[in-house]
Order: structure tokens, then C-alpha cells, then sequence
């Protein structure tokens, strides 16, 4: 006698994963971008005295750099969200809003606003208060921008497997 039967598992859906990572890491660096370098601008403008400040007002005309840079920042995220792909995703196999906001925050603390050429900008008398600031700007941005970029991500896939029980009966 023999009873066949199915169970269900879930399992994180690695292609998927590493497509949806690649896409959220490329949108968020360009957004992040587009949002602080105007207010790095805003704040440091060009007077032609150091090189801080020649570095903004380069990425405010040159879009090849403004690109390149993206690319770079894209590529951190992306590096930082592999390491913590474990727990960037929740049981429900929606993406960890916390662990991946930590990840671009830390890309961002090292990359922009602890970039070696913005130090000299914020080795002025307010440039650690500048900093607080822009890196509180950003943490709120990114805060509200999630939920959308976020919204239909679902990274665990149902798999059937089939079961077999088998009685064997010695006579």
C-alpha cells in the first residue's frame, strides 16, 4: 500500500533576490544623489578655494562624473545589502525596511558625507553640525521613499514537494 501526497515550503527566491537587489540599489544611489548633492551645493557654494568645493560644483556640470559616481554608490549598496542578505529579508519575504536602511546609511556615512574630498567642507567650525544635518535629511528621505520602492517585493517562493509514505507488510 502506498500514499502519495505534496507539502509545501517556502524558500527565498535567489534569482529574484539578486534582481530586485541589483534594481533598488541602482534607484536608491541616483535618488540619493539627486537629493544631497543641491544641498551640498546649497550649503558649500563654489568660491574657488578649496578643493571641496570644486568637487560639487564639478558634479553640478558634469553629468559623465554625476553617473560614474552613481555606478560607484550603487555598488556599495549593492556590496553591503550581500553582506546582510540573511536578514534583509522578514519571514513574509518582504524586504527589512531597518537592515536595509542601516545598509545605505552606512554606504553613505563612509562614501558621501565621509567622502575625502567633502573633509575639508566639514572641517569648518559647523561642518559636524552640516553633517548631522544632511545625514538626517537623508535618513528621513530614504524613510518615506522605501514604502514605495518596496511596496509589491516579495522574495520567498512556494515550493511542492512531493511526499511518498509507504506501509510494507511481511508475511
Amino acid at each position: 500500500k502506498s500514499d502519495s501526497a505534496q507539502t509545501e515550503q517556502y524558500e527565498i527566491n535567489y534569482p529574484l533576490l539578486r534582481k530586485v537587489a541589483k534594481q533598488i540599489s541602482i534607484d536608491l544611489a541616483k535618488a540619493i544623489i539627486k537629493s544631497t548633492l543641491p544641498v551640498l551645493q546649497s550649503l558649500f557654494p563654489e568660491d574657488g578655494t578649496d578643493s571641496g568645493t570644486k568637487v560639487l560644483a564639478n558634479f553640478a556640470i558634469d553629468d559623465n562624473l554625476k553617473r560614474k559616481y552613481s555606478a560607484f554608490l550603487s555598488r556599495k549598496i549593492l556590496k553591503a545589502m550581500q553582506l546582510n542578505f540573511t536578514s534583509l529579508i522578514k519571514d513574509d519575504g518582504s524586504v527589512n525596511e531597518s537592515v536595509l536602511l542601516d545598509c545605505i546609511l552606512s554606504v553613505c556615512d563612509e562614501n558621501l558625507l565621509g567622502h575625502e574630498d567633502l573633509q575639508v567642507l566639514f572641517n569648518r567650525p559647523d561642518g559636524e553640525n552640516t553633517r548631522k544635518d544632511i545625514r538626517d535629511n537623508l535618513e528621513n528621505f530614504l524613510k518615506n521613499m522605501m514604502p514605495s520602492l518596496l511596496k509589491d517585493i516579495n522574495l520567498k517562493r512556494k515550493r511542492i514537494i512531493p511526499s511518498v509514505d509507504v506501509t510494507l507488510n511481511s508475511e
